[in-house]
């Protein structure tokens, strides 16, 4: 793919780092200015290799809601800074949109939708204080002590203007931000010989557990499953979690051993991190150098499907992000494994799409021939 791009294309595919969340106008310039340039990337792409199907991943929309999302009702001050952002994404759409065929199918979705955010669930700090993991003893790092004093100071003197401004520049500098990630690098810092469960990641919303006897990891699971389920917020009595269950329920096949051992759904409001508080609590409003996040994820998201293959006045009820993929097989004329999750009924079809789906023979030299027209334009 790096070879469609030459070196007059101005295009930065790195996550980018914004200067200044004090800043929402220059913040929203520079999410527009972003997605822009991935939106010429993924034309430019479109052009050099004609693919029978392509997607395009809209990142700032998330990006910018981490940090400006704080209502529901979009009623709020930031509302404003993320509307003008999604009615640029809305018109970038429609570029992309133009810039194919008429006879294209389009599917819009998100896999996850925003909500207000409350507070941190520190999951290996609520380990630690039930002895289920042990942290390396040594002294704090002086990186980690730098970065405590920065929170200190971000939470004194957030909205003093300029300083405010002045003070996230200094901090999102690429030596703070490599100094702030390694000096809360949680599995640098756990004991792992005498520890027993751990958090791996934050994007894992799940717990692994490292007893090896079988009875015993399972009593370990049911354990922290059966806490986790009434774990309650003492400031407002509220549950924390949505639901926390063993892999066994969820997970099926030849490789659920493969699975985290417990995973965790927060309520709305809650996320839960991997990250060490620096307090030591394992409930914490959220805090740090890089900005003060006011939203992250929930369950619910969108989806919107249009064009060839899409049956007309569709409002379907229980869709879920597992039967995009079958959906996108069925439009495509390939067979679905029967190993795929999800079902292509999720959403209304119409006949032309359901009548696509020939033999695997058939499907399998509709895929061959497409590779050999790659190849023959020399694009594979």
């Amino acid at each position: 793919v790096s070879d469609c791009f030459d070196d007059s294309f101005d295009f930065d595919y790195r996550t980018p780092r914004f200067l200044s969340f004090a800043d929402k106008n220059r913040l929203v310039e520079v999410a527009n200015t972003i997605a822009e340039s991935e939106v010429n990337a993924t034309l430019l792409l479109i052009d050099t290799l004609r693919p029978d199907l392509i997607w395009h991943v809209f990142r700032t929309t998330d990006q910018l809601q981490h940090y400006l999302y704080d209502s529901k009702e979009l009623q709020s001050t930031n509302a404003g800074y993320l509307l003008a952002h999604y009615r640029k994404v809305d018109s970038l759409i429609a570029k992309m949109i133009g810039h194919c065929p008429k006879d294209v199918t389009v599917l819009v979705v998100s896999d996850h939708g925003f909500a207000p955010l409350k507070k941190y669930f520190h999951v290996n700090n609520w380990l630690e204080k039930r002895g289920l993991l042990r942290r390396k003893r040594q002294g704090l790092p002086l990186s980690w002590t730098i970065i405590r004093l920065g929170d200190k100071m971000v939470g004194l003197i957030r909205g003093i203007g300029f300083i405010n401004r002045l003070l996230h520049r200094i901090l999102t500098t690429g030596f703070a931000t490599r100094l702030s990630r390694k000096a809360v690098s949680p599995l640098d810092s756990i004991d792992f010989i005498n520890t027993q469960a751990y958090c791996p990641s934050i994007t894992s919303q799940a717990i692994n557990i490292l007893v090896e006897e079988e009875t015993s990891k399972k009593s370990v699971a049911r354990d922290i499953v059966s806490a986790l389920s009434g774990l309650q917020d003492e400031e407002t009595g509220q549950l924390v979690m949505e639901k926390v269950v063993e892999r066994e329920e969820i997970y099926y096949g030849r490789y659920v051993t493969n699975a985290p051992d417990v995973v965790m759904v927060a309520r709305e409001g809650y996320v839960a991190t991997d990250a060490f508080s620096r307090s030591g609590d394992y409930l914490c409003a959220p805090l740090s150098l890089m900005g003060v996040k006011t939203g992250d994820h929930r369950p619910e998201g969108v989806f919107i499907a249009s064009g060839v293959g899409i049956g007309n006045n569709t409002h379907p009820n229980s869709l879920n992000v597992y039967d995009v993929t079958p959906v996108i097989l069925q439009l495509m004329g390939i067979p679905i494994p029967e190993y795929v999750d999800g079902v292509s009924t999720a959403i209304a079809l119409s006949d032309e799409s359901i009548t696509s789906v020939s033999t695997s023979h058939g499907a399998r030299q509709k895929i061959r021939d497409r590779i050999r027209r790659m190849r023959e334009r020399k694009t594979l």
